[in-house]
This record gives C-alpha cells, structure tokens and sequence, in this order.
C-alpha cells in the first residue's frame, strides 16, 4: 500500500499491523483505534490524520509530514 494516496479512507479499528505505508497520502484519513504495530509509515504526508488511541509500537515515521 506504499505510495498510494489514501486520503480521506476510515480505518477505524482495522488491523494494519506490519503494513507497508512509506511514501502515502493520507490528507484526514482516521486511525482511531487502529493497530498500526511495526507498520512502516516512512515518508507519509499525513495532513488532519486521525491516530487516536491508535497502536503505534515500533511504528515508523522516518522523514513523515504529520501536521
């Protein structure tokens, strides 16, 4: 799923878990409750992005634009 543009998609409670984010668009995409364990979200643009009460353990976030 890297280098996709998934913007404005609900992933409410979803289980992401390992998933290959890098480089996405995520302009208000929502989080909420989602498992993103050990999920890769390297280079992601994520604009008005919903994670809460997300699981972000070892997560990555490397050079990502969260604002």
């Amino acid at each position: 799923m890297s280098k996709l543009d998934l913007s404005v998609f609900f992933f409410r409670g979803s289980n992401l878990s390992g998933v290959n984010l890098n480089g996405a668009r995520l302009f208000r995409a929502d989080f909420t409750n989602a498992n993103l364990s050990g999920a890769s979200l390297d280079r992601v643009m994520a604009l008005e992005t919903g994670f809460f009460d997300a699981n972000l353990t070892s997560a990555s976030f490397i050079k990502a634009t969260l604002l």
